[in-house]
């Protein structure tokens, strides 16, 4: 499926809209630690103040996504599968030996996929209600990366598994100290 949805799915100017740009930057790491420094100064000033402190929700949300980055460059130097269109749309496995700590041009996972899931899986742990909100964007993210030929579809699936598996492993790791506690 992924050789036929690079050829038959794409758009070259994805990134060349708003829109485009919006669903991308949800993979852009410095998005999420904004989106945690917000949420610190928010339940700074809570009255009464936030569960386990102003910092730790922020914490969760700027932790998440900084370990999904880390999962998805080890996954990369372990998996190597290089990008789509380096290759007309082929799989084409790096050697071990061929810049073994290297990760560029490197596919599988979506770096830019697996970030935007562990941080949209951490959000709407904290915030379920919005949980639609913040998944369809990571989606959004993961599609666009479809639609740039930057990645198979099945480099952002693994990408999307694993970024809500890393937020989901904080989680339950927290929750073990008592320290998780989501809005009510």
């Amino acid at each position: 499926m992924d050789g036929w949805v690079f050829h038959h799915v794409a758009r070259a100017n994805v990134y060349g809209n708003d829109l485009g740009r919006l669903l991308r930057i949800a993979g852009f790491l410095p998005t999420w630690l904004m989106g945690a420094a917000a949420l610190v100064l928010y339940d700074r000033g809570r009255m009464p103040p936030a569960p386990f402190g102003a910092w730790h929700r922020g914490l969760m949300l700027a932790v998440a996504p900084i370990l999904g980055g880390i999962v998805g460059e080890v996954l990369k130097l372990l998996l190597r599968r290089e990008r789509p269109s380096l290759h007309d749309g082929a799989y084409v496995f790096r050697g071990f030996l061929d810049n073994p700590w290297s990760t560029r041009d490197l596919g599988l996972p979506s770096s830019h996929t697996i970030v935007a899931f562990s941080g949209a899986a951490m959000a709407s742990y904290l915030f379920p209600r919005t949980a639609p909100v913040w998944l369809l964007w990571a989606a959004g993210c993961a599609v666009s990366r479809v639609l740039a030929q930057a990645h198979f579809t099945s480099d952002v699936v693994l990408a999307a598994v694993a970024g809500a598996f890393v937020a989901r492993t904080l989680v339950v790791a927290l929750a073990r100290r008592n320290r998780f506690q989501p809005a009510g």
